[in-house]
């Protein structure tokens, strides 16, 4: 992805620049008509594309870029949220086999997106991860926070790794809010053995290689609405909406229906937001019931990930109330910063962004 800005100059023929210079010079009057040689010519060549670059260079430079694979969640020309959302410096760890890389982050404060490159500095280790006799797995740098039930790794060699190269690279997808994770890569029966343990100690005890990473966006943002008499998820009455970035949270407490929600109620609620432009983006809605006049006219509809969405998951219980989540990931990132307005089912309410 990475452009070279000598890339910009390849369709201009080094004769073309020669002849413009070698004018340049012959018509001066100091120069008594004499036409530069050879080697001055392609001195002057170099010098005018050296400061054709640096003129150039703040443009070409200042161009943000991130690993292939992150593409898929942008929009074109959606450099502020990449820039607000994707951090891109590398971490690494290495051994005699095999050297393990962090090369880039995508997080909001709800979902965590981490790109880890694992490249093997010999044949055996590279056979080794093929065949899947080392694994790679990720967990919680907190002892008593296990993501085994909710981490998900994406083996995305094709779209990263060069051809003929001793490198695999894994996206891992989490839906939490910690921020501090450990990479771990060995032998499978280490890492998925009945007696192993989630513990960063485990695993190092055991021979792995370790890498720590750091997932948390480089500004937390967060728009939050508290509705009335809002229904979601099978009856369970709505508390709160948190929009993010990449993500909607919705959060409830399971209890007994009044007649006014029970004629109400929706399977999840119909959310639009209004542009500081004007335009009107719908975020959520329920394909069980009509849309309201507000989501029908829509200048567009953000779409969700189905596949990706976490369904009323109870998180907590008290006596007999129990509170339940539920999570929609983004298609693409959305820039919450420019939304003025919210409607919940074509209700509009106030909403504060911090």
């Amino acid at each position: 992805m990475k452009m070279s800005m000598t890339d910009i100059f390849t369709d201009i023929p080094i004769e073309s620049l020669d002849e413009i210079l070698t004018q340049k010079v012959s018509q001066d009057p100091s120069s008594n008509n004499r036409q530069p040689s050879h080697i001055y010519r392609r001195w002057y060549t170099a010098a005018a594309l050296a400061i054709v670059c640096s003129l150039a260079g703040c443009a070409g430079y200042a161009v943000f870029t991130y690993p292939e694979v992150f593409q898929r969640y942008f929009e074109e020309n959606e450099e502020k949220l990449s820039k607000e959302l994707i951090q891109t410096e590398p971490t690494q760890a290495k051994n005699g086999d095999y050297c393990m890389k962090m090369e880039g982050v995508l997080s909001d404060e709800e979902v965590k997106r981490i790109l880890i490159s694992v490249t093997a500095q010999n044949d055996d280790s590279w056979l080794c991860l093929v065949t899947g006799e080392t694994t790679f797995h990720l967990i919680s740098a907190k002892t008593d926070s296990s993501l085994a039930a909710s981490v998900s790794i994406e083996d995305c060699t094709e779209k990263e790794a060069k051809k003929g190269s001793y490198t695999k690279y894994y996206l891992c997808e989490t839906k939490s809010s910690l921020t501090d994770f450990v990479a771990v890569l060995g032998h499978r029966d280490k890492i998925w053995g009945e007696n192993s343990i989630e513990t960063t100690e485990y695993y190092e005890q055991n021979g792995c290689l370790i890498l720590p990473v750091k997932a948390s966006p480089q500004s937390e943002k967060t728009i939050t609405i508290i509705p009335k008499d809002t229904l979601f998820l099978q009856n369970i009455p709505l508390e709160k909406i948190e929009i993010k970035r990449l993500s909607i949270t919705l959060s409830g407490t399971a209890a007994p229906l009044n007649a006014a929600q029970e004629k109400n109620k929706k399977q999840k609620p119909e959310i639009v937001a209004q542009t500081t432009e004007g335009k009107t983006i719908c975020l959520l809605y329920d394909n069980t019931t009509p849309l309201t006049p507000k989501a029908a006219q829509a200048d567009e509809f953000h779409r969700i990930n189905l596949l990706e969405s976490n369904h009323s998951t109870p998180i907590s219980a008290s006596g007999e109330s129990i509170k339940y989540q539920a999570s929609y990931l983004f298609v693409h990132a959305l820039d919450i910063d420019q939304i003025q307005k919210i409607w919940i089912n074509g209700t509009e309410y106030p909403m504060e962004l911090n």
